[in-house]
């Protein structure tokens, strides 16, 4: 049986990773931390949904390809709250923070954040997302 702040240490492992890919605009990295079925929901006026691993990756791989050369922007995932709803399952509460820097077509870019609902589930001693809600993307306080 795995405890809540087991299910949190490896939670925040796979945020790292998360970025760390994105860092580098890996979207198969990113790809291995997804359930196979995973889905992920932009709320707000443009909804975008993208279900399954496969186009997830497609969409980072897009996204990653259209980065200048000079691209600086990191991803800094935080973490608010770890809730076990089951011995595999997981809920966690957290913001996606942006930093300054050169953005995807070389405009700078300021700090923003994005909050962010996950439903994770455990696969093979590894937490998989398998359900994200984003929010819109807002400035820093």
């Amino acid at each position: 049986m795995v405890t809540e702040q087991q299910a949190r240490v490896s939670i925040e492992t796979t945020y790292e990773r998360l970025a760390t890919a994105w860092a580098v605009g890996d979207a198969t990295a990113i790809g291995s931390l997804l359930a196979s079925d995973c889905d992920h929901k932009t709320l707000g006026a443009a909804g975008q949904v993208k279900r399954g691993r496969t186009a997830l990756v497609e969409s980072w791989a897009d996204a990653f390809s259209r980065r200048c050369p000079d691209f600086s922007v990191r991803l800094q995932p935080s973490l608010h709250a770890v809730r076990l709803l089951g011995n595999n399952l997981a809920l966690v509460d957290g913001n996606l923070d942006y930093t300054s820097g050169v953005g995807p077509r070389g405009t700078t870019q300021r700090p923003h954040t994005q909050p962010f609902s996950a439903i994770m589930t455990l696969s093979d001693a590894e937490w998989l997302m398998l359900s994200i809600r984003v929010g819109g993307s807002q400035r820093p306080d």
